[in-house]
């Protein structure tokens, strides 16, 4: 298996592993960064662009690391399955990212309602962009 696709997979478990112990604030960051692993690896893997290339590409200084896969993945997912699924992804993304922001970098506790939405987030993403790539 290559290794992006691996440390995605182990994200997402450690994401579901760390809920069920209780380990609420460090619940959203795995489950967003399990979706971006997954991305980089799919826009090399299916849309052909090598991870230097990419690399590349985000040092340009147009984008961000972030915004440039959730931009290549939509781009995708528009040109193969049309806007309204594209913004769907757009929008499910930017809803586990504010979670994972939320997590992060605010003073808000994080509780275990939080966590779960972060891991379904996750697991719908993941499951969008492995049937539309």
């Amino acid at each position: 298996m290559p290794v992006l696709l691996n440390k995605s997979e182990l994200n997402l478990n450690a994401a579901q592993y760390l809920c069920r112990d209780g380990h609420y604030a460090t619940v959203c960051h795995p489950a967003y960064y399990s979706c971006l692993q997954l991305m980089k690896f799919k826009v090399k893997d299916k849309l052909k662009i090598n991870y230097e290339q990419q690399e590349r590409e985000i040092g340009s200084g147009k984008t961000n690391s972030h915004q440039y896969l959730i931009d290549k993945i939509a781009g995708k997912i528009q040109e193969i399955k049309g806007f309204n699924t594209a913004k769907n992804f757009i929008f499910t993304m930017k809803r586990l990212k504010t979670l994972r922001e939320t997590s992060d970098y605010s003073d808000l506790p994080v509780d275990r309602a939080m966590c779960e939405k972060a891991i379904q987030l996750a697991q719908e993403l993941r499951l969008i962009i492995n049937r539309e790539l």
